[in-house]
């Protein structure tokens, strides 16, 4: 039996007499092309090969999940249901609604509430969670047509839970059962649990004739320290009733074309909006941000703790004012950044410790800008208005903070028609604090405050 020709080595073709009489071989060197051109297009191959391997490994979300994702039963959203994008994380489990039937699984189900009178044409669902606030807690809604509350409050019990209530129109559904689906996911870039609402994107173009889909996330929170906790959404007002008794780690909510208000405390807070007001009583020992635009930002802050060198406040708006006062405890450094435009500055330092040091900086435009300072600041202020004349200082005669009888000296240390730097301190020696407070078309000015209220 002949051997396999597939399996024989390649030899050189066979010899061809000439017109002379002499033997060539006019297909050796085509040969010799073929085989360079086949190794060509061999080590082609494995380069793609590797390159596909390569962006199949970078993928951040790819197989492989830590070990809490891993216990839950995975099952992947319904097909008629807005999918989470791969940004959200990696889906563990979906939990859809479907309208008229009785659909969920061993651990979660929807609970529908028959409504009345007024509401007799909504429908009404919930689901609960439990929530491990040892970890990383995110929550995202996506979707058209929906409008919702995101409320944090105090737990009545000692665990922690997420209850997601979803209010909806039923003629809304024409092209599918399902409307809505809560999703639990993982996010690897982050090590966060994230918990998900999604509508089908055919209700982002609903007629207006339909009620817009009514969403209220209630997550309750036990006494005690909560890792971090982080929202993202759009079109929700954030409602914040949180007691002092709890702490968050950190804590960054997005509030897109809502406000945000209440009361909350935590080591970092980021509250963030977009033409929408912040408002409440917030508490940080290490930073505190809070941001929006076309809207105003009146708020009462309490910023510092013994364990914190310097703690941080930034603020800031467009086209909005910036109003209400910090308090610092604990802490004998501060420094903050105030910005706006087209809008007033009324903002106040209300406390300092002895020999603490501040460095504020406040700016606006087309608007007054004024701020208050406790009696126990020291250092150098410096202010502009340009265009609205020179701004002002006032220092009434005060006690010495300290009970040491020591005179309150104020210089000014130069002045020109729309500015002025001053220094101020408790006897000789000046104290280590800059204040800088600038606006254009409108006055300035600072206020020394003995007992701020």
């Amino acid at each position: 039996m002949s051997a396999d020709p597939a399996r024989q080595p390649l030899l050189p073709p066979p010899a061809h007499a000439d017109s002379n009489g002499a033997h060539a071989h006019p297909q050796q060197d085509s040969s010799r092309k073929r085989f360079l051109k086949t190794l060509g297009i061999g080590v082609l191959v494995l380069l793609l090969t590797a390159a596909l391997l390569s962006s199949i490994t970078d993928w951040p979300f790819s197989s492989g999940s830590p070990s809490s994702p891993g216990k839950h039963e995975r099952r992947k959203p319904v097909a008629e249901a807005s999918h989470p994008p791969d940004v959200d994380g990696e889906v563990i489990a979906c939990y859809p609604h479907q309208s008229g039937l009785d659909f969920h699984d061993t651990h979660r189900r929807w609970k529908d509430t028959a409504l009345s009178g007024a509401r007799a044409r909504t429908a009404r669902a919930t689901i609960d969670f439990p929530l491990d606030l040892s970890q990383v807690v995110n929550f995202i809604a996506r979707g058209g047509a929906v409008e919702g509350t995101v409320v944090i409050e105090d737990a009545n019990s000692s665990n922690a839970t997420a209850r997601v209530e979803v209010e909806w129109d039923p003629s809304m559904i024409t092209k599918s059962p399902y409307l809505f689906e809560v999703c639990e996911l993982y996010h690897y870039s982050r090590g966060a649990h994230v918990l998900g609402l999604y509508l089908p994107e055919w209700a982002k173009t609903a007629p207006r004739q339909f009620t817009p889909t009514q969403v209220v996330l209630t997550i309750s929170v036990p006494p005690g320290l909560v890792k971090s906790l982080r929202t993202e959404t759009w079109l929700y007002t954030h409602d914040l009733r949180v007691s002092n008794k709890t702490t968050f780690s950190n804590v960054d909510l997005n509030s897109y074309y809502r406000e945000i208000s209440g009361q909350l405390s935590g080591e970092s807070l980021a509250l963030r909006s977009v033409n929408a007001p912040i408002s409440g009583n917030y508490t940080a020992s290490r930073k505190l941000s809070l941001h929006t635009s076309n809207a105003a930002i009146d708020t009462q802050l309490v910023l510092g703790s013994s364990s914190v060198t310097v703690p941080t406040l930034n603020i800031g708006t467009t086209h909005g004012s910036i109003s209400g006062a910090v308090r610092l405890v604990d802490a004998h450094s501060f420094d903050g950044v105030l910005r706006t435009t087209d809008a007033g500055i009324d903002f106040a330092l209300a406390t300092l410790p002895l020999n603490g040091k501040v460095t504020l900086d406040a700016q606006t435009s087309n608007a007054p800008a004024r701020l208050a300072l406790p009696a126990t600041y020291e250092g150098v202020i410096v202010q502009s208005a340009t265009g609205g004349g020179m701004p002002e200082l006032t220092v009434p005669l005060m006690k010495d903070p300290a009970g040491l009888g020591r005179l309150h000296e104020v210089a000014t240390v130069s002045h020109g028609k729309h500015n002025r730097t001053d220094r101020v301190s408790w006897g000789p020696v000046g104290g280590r604090g800059k204040v800088t407070l600038g606006t254009s078309n409108a006055a300035a000015g600072v206020d020394i405050t003995e007992n701020w209220k």
